[in-house]
């Protein structure tokens, strides 16, 4: 059996994008220049996933990723978003029990 569960109680302080990011030089280089340009950003990569994970940590309320998006293809990067949904096999679940009773 496998249990689904939504993060969506609370408001994400961190957006989390698929890359095809493949090189640690191309990853400085693109978290360099989204520190210039947005600021309000903090961004790291994690290239030993097999999504080459983009994680993005921000403080406003409201983002237009779009408009993250449209800049990280500019500089030649595919991104998307990845979903917040977990989906996790209740074996990997030590308090499965406290999930399925609330």
């Amino acid at each position: 059996m496998k249990l689904l569960i939504s993060i969506t109680s609370y408001k994400r302080m961190v957006e989390i994008f698929k890359t095809n990011v493949k090189t640690k030089r191309q990853a400085k280089l693109v978290v360099a220049r989204i520190h210039k340009s947005f600021v309000d950003l903090s961004a790291n990569f994690d290239l030993d996933d097999c999504d080459k994970i983009l994680r993005i940590k921000y403080m406003k309320e409201e983002l237009q990723w779009s408009n993250l998006i449209k800049f990280l293809n500019d500089l030649g990067v595919q991104a998307a978003i990845l979903p917040e949904d977990i989906d996790l096999d209740e074996q990997e679940l030590p308090f499965k029990d406290y999930l399925l009773q609330r």
